[in-house]
């Protein structure tokens, strides 16, 4: 199987596009017919997640929030091998530690699931509102 690079990230640019246009119309009202300009993806409080490849020899999961609620780069999250980089302003959960452990999805889903709460409960979001069962 041959990865494409660059085929994966515009299917990754082009999901998140279409998802910031269904956001536009479904909470904005108005129909987005170009690409989503920076100022609306950051026009609310974000909590963000993903895989950088640097940070280890491996890779690394991050997560952010912005804009960063106060108390954020301190608070304590899960599993005790995230931690929260100051250079990068994210908090990191090494490859390593989530391909060695014994159940790689719960501990990379604890990450995520922690650091969002953090944000969410640190910058006083209206979680109801923003979180479908």
């Amino acid at each position: 199987v041959r990865l494409d690079v660059a085929e994966c990230l515009t299917h990754g640019f082009k999901k998140v596009v279409d998802s910031q246009k269904d956001w536009a119309r479904r909470v904005v009202g108005f129909q987005l017919e170009y690409e989503v300009p920076q100022e609306l993806a950051y026009s609310h409080e974000v909590s963000s997640c993903g895989f950088w490849p640097g940070g280890s020899a491996e890779g690394s999961f991050y997560s952010y929030a912005y804009p960063e609620p106060e108390g954020f780069a301190v608070r304590k999250v899960q599993p005790s091998a995230a931690y929260f980089d100051e250079a990068l302003g994210d908090f990191i959960l090494l490859y390593a530690a989530v391909r060695m452990n014994p159940d790689p999805d719960a501990l990379l889903l604890t990450f995520l699931r922690s650091t969002y709460e953090a944000a969410a409960d640190l910058g006083r979001w209206d979680r109801n509102s923003l979180e479908v069962a």
